[in-house]
């Protein structure tokens, strides 16, 4: 409704960013509808009749498999990302044949073997976790298999390279001791792109040097048996000079729950003394394109300027266990936008839980780990609702089907809007928070610090506590009470903790309302 062509909507980026995430975190039929009525518009919906047979690479939110299907219905398929469906880490690579016909739009294939054991948890197409474990049997938690029956593969529209399809994975989710079935039918959908592997292109590295930029997602990277698809390549020589990596960088988002990223970066290359030093330390310059951070004196972190396109920043950037020689357990391209002003309107992530107060109020507003916590009077308490990134300023609320936007941002301030689903911001809506107060940290070796938030969990209905181990800095809201939990390693007893005008009362420090940034050091001794 807020485009006047289908062109306008998928080149605003962040509109269809953010449609197509709220699509992703409703419920099933949602997504089945919108599949259904794309399909049934020929402008939109195009797919011919032509045989499948050869081999594909399908990827989506969760999932990544190569599919080989032969002209005899038969084929094979190859995956090691299973667990992404579960709350299982320990599945192993999967290689199975299956057996496959095409009805029209629909590629069903029926699979011989394909299962994951132990698994406690799946995401099922009612967009909700469904355990193993019913919670009656006390004396053990129980365990379940989970079988892959069906893929099934719902074309949308397909293009010279590949299809795009909604995915639904048919499975039955049963328990190991008596065999009960726990769940049957589909796990969450997902939208796919199935991509014909023999248009794939090979490209030598030494090749992309001093060459053009190519983007699109018909490119992909593989690393030993791994593909996944990426949206760029470096192919051309980039110099920053050490100024212009000064400012807030802020990542467009990747997927659908927003691991994306936001630097505050000093002259001197360093974090600034906030939040985001807690994560990365300091950030130095390897050379005129390149910058390395080392989180908690353990995890490396290295990004690559590759190209500047605009006001837009193509980024490479790797992250593993500090050794020598660092080899990276993971890299990612990304997207980036730079504002020396610090004036853009995009969230602080889940890591650097950032706290403010109302501009007006002064009731305090937290960011923890997925959860926005913001005073309610009437409750007399923090009170949590969960929002799902779906766009670089927005979060969703499924309850409520509610928006939560960032209309705006500066240094020390933000202002947030919430509106109805497809609705649009209104001025009355809007609330300015400012930034709360630092708390410094020096911890010496021998034990660790916390600190704990009590909330109301209103989809749980329940009073959870919310604990973060703390080394370095933290943040508070102004004009409240702060307790901080100290927790001494084996072996070791607490020595001294002093500063921010706190007393000790037992393992706890208390601090008394903050109006200014302070600094508590804690050292421990042994027994």
């Amino acid at each position: 409704a807020q485009t006047q062509t289908t062109l306008d909507y998928l080149l605003n980026a962040s509109l269809a960013e953010t449609y197509l995430e709220v699509l992703r975190a409703t419920a099933e039929p949602t997504l089945s509808n919108f599949v259904a009525q794309v399909q049934a518009d020929p402008l939109q919906s195009n797919v011919s009749a032509k045989k499948i047979a050869g081999n594909y690479f399908l990827t989506a939110l969760y999932s990544n498999y190569y599919l080989t299907f032969n002209a005899d219905g038969t084929g094979t398929l190859a995956t090691a990302t299973l667990e992404a469906h579960t709350s299982s880490n320990s599945a192993a690579e999967v290689v199975t044949n299956f057996i496959w016909i095409r009805k029209g739009k629909v590629v069903s294939l029926t699979l011989s073997e394909l299962f994951i054991a132990d698994v406690e948890e799946i995401y099922t197409s009612n967009n909700i976790w469904t355990n193993c474990d019913d919670y009656f049997t006390q004396s053990e938690i129980e365990s379940c298999d989970l079988q892959f029956n069906e893929i099934q593969l719902d074309l949308i529209t397909e293009t010279e390279n590949h299809y795009l399809a909604n995915l639904k994975i048919l499975v039955t989710y049963a328990r190991k001791n008596h065999g009960s079935i726990v769940y049957e039918g589909e796990l969450d959908p997902q939208l796919a792109r199935v991509s014909n592997v023999e248009n794939f292109v090979a490209i030598n590295s030494d090749a992309l040097v001093g060459a053009e930029l190519v983007g699109g997602f018909g490119i992909y990277y593989v690393e030993s048996k791994y593909v996944s698809p990426t949206s760029l390549w470096k192919r051309t020589s980039i110099n920053i000079a050490e100024s212009d990596w000064v400012g807030r960088w802020t990542s467009f988002p990747k997927e659908a729950y927003g691991n994306g990223s936001l630097y505050d970066v000093n002259e001197d290359k360093s974090w600034r003394d906030g939040f985001e030093g807690q994560l990365a330390g300091s950030w130095a310059t390897i050379d005129g394109h390149s910058q390395t951070a080392l989180a908690n004196g353990s995890w490396r972190m290295i990004r690559d300027l590759v190209s500047i396109q605009g006001d837009k920043y193509y980024l490479s950037i790797c992250q593993g266990v500090e050794a020598t020689p660092f080899v990276p357990a993971s890299c990612y391209l990304d997207i980036e936008q730079k504002s020396v002003n610090f004036d853009t309107a995009v969230f602080w992530r889940n890591w650097s839980n950032p706290v403010f107060n109302e501009k007006v109020t002064g009731e305090p507003l937290y960011s923890v780990w997925g959860y926005l916590l913001s005073y309610d009077r009437s409750a007399g308490a923090l009170v949590n609702k969960y929002y799902a990134p779906v766009s670089a300023n927005r979060l969703f609320n499924r309850t409520q089907q509610t928006i939560l936007e960032m209309t705006s941002a500066s240094r020390n301030e933000i202002e947030l809007c919430e509106y109805q689903l497809n609705a649009s911001c209104n001025d009355a809506d809007k609330r300015t928070y400012v930034r709360g107060i630092e708390i410094k940290l020096t911890v010496g070796a021998g034990g660790k610090v916390s600190r704990s938030i009590y909330f109301w969990h209103i989809d749980w209905n329940s009073w959870p506590t919310f604990s973060q181990d703390i080394d370095k800095v933290f943040m508070v809201p102004k004009g409240i009470d702060q307790t901080i939990n100290i927790t001494p390693d084996a072996g070791y007893v607490l020595d001294s903790i002093a500063g921010c005008g706190g007393n000790l009362n037992g393992s706890q420090y208390h601090v008394p309302e903050l109006t200014a940034t302070c600094e508590i050091n804690v050292s421990f001794k042994t027994q």
